[in-house]
């Protein structure tokens, strides 16, 4: 039979940094989405590959909408377009405010879709890049057109950050500590150990003991230090 790994420590920040993490990612996918549609009327982001498009180059996603709406005769002009900028005015689109979002920079006065939407104004910081996207994109799942976080994948991730005692060796060497230690708080408690604070420096120069409230309690980067260095 199987002997059960036992968990001696969870780093709870690390867990609790990859969740905010993966939740500013989410949020920021979001906020470039409505970034995207409250500057232009005709193009929806209904796909992950169109979101992927559109993060790895928002100006590009931006231009290319302009283009295709412009109705411009490139017959009459020689193949040739204007700048972009220049046809979101004939379009009367707000393209300065767009580029200034991507950027980060403050948005004008007149900015329309920005009083629409004031979530997707952020000033001082850009919008999502694709680098940071793709690092969190597995804990993301697209659906209904919106991303959502994969709690499964998260979870597995998180337990990552989980260190137990799982060979045979290693867990009689976290019991073998363990029970040490409890040992060591009785015997201190009828009063056979004198000072613990003092008692605890005395003690394996390895597996140090942490004096913690009027006990001893096994100090837990001593014992991963011990457990990693058990081969099997």
């Amino acid at each position: 039979m199987k002997t059960e790994r036992i968990l001696i420590f969870t780093d709870v920040n690390k867990q609790s940094q990859f969740e905010t993490e993966v939740e500013n990612v989410q949020h920021e996918a979001e906020r470039l989405i409505s970034t995207f549609e409250a500057f232009q009327p005709w193009d929806r982001i209904n796909s992950i590959d169109q979101f992927e498009d559109l993060c790895s180059d928002p100006v590009n996603a931006m231009d290319q909408t302009l283009i295709a709406h412009s109705g411009i005769n490139l017959t009459a002009t020689g193949g040739k377009l204007p700048a972009a900028s220049m046809i979101a005015k004939l379009l009367d689109i707000n393209y300065d405010d767009y580029i200034a979002i991507l950027t980060g920079k403050k948005v004008s006065d007149t900015c329309k879709p920005c009083k629409a939407k004031a979530k997707i104004i952020k000033t001082g910081s850009g919008v999502l890049s694709y680098s940071s996207y793709r690092q969190y994109s597995s804990y993301l799942a697209w659906t209904d057109n919106k991303f959502e976080i994969n709690e499964d994948l998260v979870s597995e991730k998180k337990e990552t950050f989980n260190f137990y005692a799982e060979t045979e060796n290693q867990i009689q060497t976290a019991h073998f500590w363990y029970n040490a230690c409890d040992m060591l708080n009785q015997l201190s408690k009828r009063g056979l150990l004198g000072e613990l604070n003092a008692f605890s420096k005395l003690l394996h120069p390895r597996i140090t003991f942490s004096y913690q409230a009027g006990r001893l309690a096994v100090d837990l980067q001593s014992l991963i230090f011990e457990l990693q260095s058990i081969k099997n």
